[in-house]
């Protein structure tokens, strides 16, 4: 990977498959930290891009380490202020929602104590987080919620 960083031909914003998925989105799904925060030190790297499927909803890489419930990831991209941590999806689901959803605890504590978060905004159908984890039976989760 340092080998192809330092090669200026190689355009790591360019979708490799069918599903629009980046060098750095792919990073991001799998949990390849050491990847990851190679890719994040790379200033041509547009690390909010989307894919650009049906598949997955147009989502980014933070999506998707948050999804997939790569922690350390998370951690990671949240330390890093270029990522928008509050970026809807195309049916409007943030990150927040998806392990809202999905009931990752661990990952909802990290998002909620992140001051750029924003726990009001609703998908298109309009759904809070909070519905998410009431419909979902997630008691831990609407609790931290609510706090």
């Amino acid at each position: 990977m340092k080998l192809l960083l330092n090669d200026n031909r190689v355009d790591f914003n360019k979708a490799e498959n069918i599903y629009g998925w980046t060098p750095f989105y792919v990073a991001c799904y799998n949990g390849h930290i050491e990847i990851v925060k190679l890719l994040l030190n790379d200033e041509r790297v547009d690390i909010n891009k989307t894919s650009n499927s049906h598949r997955d909803g147009s989502k980014t890489p933070f999506h998707i380490a948050c999804e997939n419930g790569h922690i350390e990831t998370v951690k990671l991209l949240l330390n890093d202020k270029r990522v928008d941590i509050n970026k809807a999806e195309k049916d409007g689901e943030t990150p927040l929602y998806i392990v809202c959803y999905s009931g990752s605890t661990e990952i909802v504590k990290l998002l909620l104590n992140e001051k750029r978060i924003s726990i009001r905004k609703k998908t298109n159908k309009g759904k809070t987080v909070f519905d998410i984890a009431k419909t979902n039976n997630h008691s831990e989760i609407m609790k931290l919620i609510k706090e």
